[in-house]
């Protein structure tokens, strides 16, 4: 697991940021274009920040990473199997936060799919168009 003292000063303050807003958004820091990208493609690759639509949210492993905790009264951010399966290989190949990681694909693989939208159905192969 990721611990203070291996977050360089911009990782930590993107991730105490995020921790401290209501979202959890991230934000990226105040750096020129070519070290955000870094700063932040680091913490994604670690399974610190995960993506959300277009929006990069800090996740338990990186709340934990910087010593915070999640408010119980805080909605439970909803992982996608696709960013869940990204934090278990990120984790894999850096070798720490596999567990959580883990635990986070078993909660997006239980986590029931949302209905379809009764506007946007699609028909099914083999059936007629609606009038």
């Amino acid at each position: 697991m990721d611990t203070p003292d291996t977050l360089s000063t911009s990782a930590r303050a993107v991730l105490t940021a995020a921790a401290g807003r209501e979202d959890r958004r991230a934000l990226a820091p105040d750096l020129p274009a070519a070290a955000q990208r870094a700063v932040l493609r680091s913490l994604l690759q670690r399974g610190l920040l995960q993506e959300d639509k277009s929006d990069l949210r800090i996740t338990p492993a990186g709340l934990a990473a910087i010593g915070a905790s999640t408010p119980a009264s805080a909605p439970a951010a909803r992982t996608g199997l696709r960013s869940a399966a990204q934090t278990v290989v990120a984790a894999w190949e850096a070798g720490t936060g596999l567990e959580e990681a883990l635990v986070a694909l078993q909660t997006a693989l239980s986590t029931p799919r949302s209905p379809p939208n009764p506007h946007q159905a699609r028909p099914g192969p083999g059936a007629a168009p609606s009038p």
